[in-house]
C-alpha cells in the first residue's frame, strides 16, 4: 500500500512541476515568435526602401 502512495506522489509532483514550467516555456516561445516577426518586418522594410 505504501508503494502505491509514493508512486502517486511522484506523479503528482511531475504534474505540479509541469504546471509551473508551462507558463515560462510559453513565454519563451512567444518571445521568440515576437522577435522573429520584428526582424522579418525590419528586413521587409529595408528591402522595400532600396
Amino acid at each position: 500500500m505504501r508503494k502505491l502512495q509514493r508512486t502517486n506522489r511522484k506523479g503528482g509532483q511531475a504534474i505540479v512541476e509541469l504546471a509551473l514550467s508551462i507558463p515560462f516555456l510559453l513565454l519563451c516561445l512567444l518571445a521568440i515568435m515576437y522577435f522573429g516577426r520584428a526582424y522579418f518586418i525590419t528586413q521587409t522594410l529595408s528591402f522595400a526602401s532600396q
